[in-house]
């Protein structure tokens, strides 16, 4: 269900040596479902609920708790901020702008490989993934698969040298010779 994820909006800028990526949320078909089944059970439970409480106290306390947890994820969800990539010559700069605290990572060109498109697990949105300092780094949450194949392809337009570093798997070219398979047919 593909409507039912998360959804982004994506800005690239590209100036001489940089590409900058910025991917904010996005409204979407799940915002809208959880906003009228909160409504609906607030105005039809309203009345019964001192009644259905003294007969089921613990199941109203956890269907009540499961929609105000929802609503609270959506909300931060939505003032979550943005996210910015930037791809530069010398390395790639993470900066996940979050309300309470902002997380930055920066790697140089050395340090980041395997960039890539990450497979998203049930539940999960798109997005893109490296290998950096050893561990799996995922990035760009709420992407789907066509900005993610957007964002490469305007870096390997962008940045081709550091796109060709950034692209590269660890043990796939021996030689440091970058080739090229076209399937045509």
């Amino acid at each position: 269900m593909k409507f039912l994820r998360p959804q982004c909006k994506v800005e690239m800028q590209s100036a001489s040596g940089i590409l900058r990526v910025i991917i904010t949320p996005q409204f979407n078909v799940s915002v809208v479902l959880e906003v009228a089944v909160f409504a609906g059970i607030l105005i039809v439970g309203w009345r019964g609920w001192t009644k259905f409480y003294v007969k089921e106290p613990l199941f109203s306390i956890a269907f009540a708790g499961s929609f105000v947890l929802s609503t609270l994820g959506w909300f931060w969800y939505q003032i979550a901020g943005s996210e910015e990539i930037e791809f530069r010559q010398t390395g790639v700069l993470i900066r996940k702008n979050r309300p309470l605290r902002t997380k930055q990572y920066e790697f140089s060109l050395k340090e980041c490989t395997e960039l890539q498109i990450h497979a998203p697990g049930e539940g999960e949105s798109d997005g893109l993934q490296c290998l950096a300092r050893g561990r799996r780094l995922t990035f760009g949450n709420g992407l789907s698969k066509e900005q993610a194949i957007n964002i490469l392809v305007e870096l390997q337009r962008a940045l081709p040298d550091a796109s060709d570093q950034l692209l590269r798997f660890a043990g796939a070219d021996p030689y440091g010779k970058h080739f090229t398979t076209l399937k045509l047919s």
